[in-house]
């Protein structure tokens, strides 16, 4: 990786790279500041907000539609090869289903939105579907 100076295309040495001073530390009393929104988290002061480690990760790396298990959550980058917009009870929702491919295999990517018709409705453009597979695909 090339480092470079701030706002420049100069490059910028290691050796300056660590010698070059830190600009600005969180002042005491910001740190001990109360922060609002986050009380679900316990999370009180900026201290805590930078102490805080999330319960879970999600892996989001790409995965080929015939590896997915059911049940497995997952990420699959994939071909539109159609998209179907249906009405839902409730009428301001809609149901999106969209027919996907990679070169493994076929899947129904299925879910919901309260707008118009999605901006990937068009055919054979290139969309990333993450989600849960819910069961396996008749091929009939």
């Amino acid at each position: 990786m090339k480092l470079t100076r701030f706002a420049s295309t100069d490059e910028l040495t290691r050796a300056e790279g660590r010698a070059a001073p830190i600009r600005s530390y969180p002042r005491p009393t910001a740190l001990a500041e109360p922060l609002k929104g986050l009380d679900a988290l316990a999370i009180e002061t900026l201290g805590d907000l930078i102490e805080h480690f999330p319960h879970s990760h999600r892996d989001r790396s790409l995965q080929d539609i015939a590896s997915l298990a059911i049940g497995q959550d997952a990420t699959v980058a994939a071909t539109v090869r159609s998209v179907a917009v249906k009405p839902m009870r409730n009428r301001r929702q809609k149901r999106v289903e969209a027919r996907v491919f990679d070169h493994t295999g076929p899947l129904v990517a299925s879910g919901s939105t309260s707008r118009g018709s999605p901006a990937s409705s068009r055919r054979a453009r290139t969309c990333c579907c993450t989600g849960s597979f819910a069961s396996e695909i008749s091929s009939g």
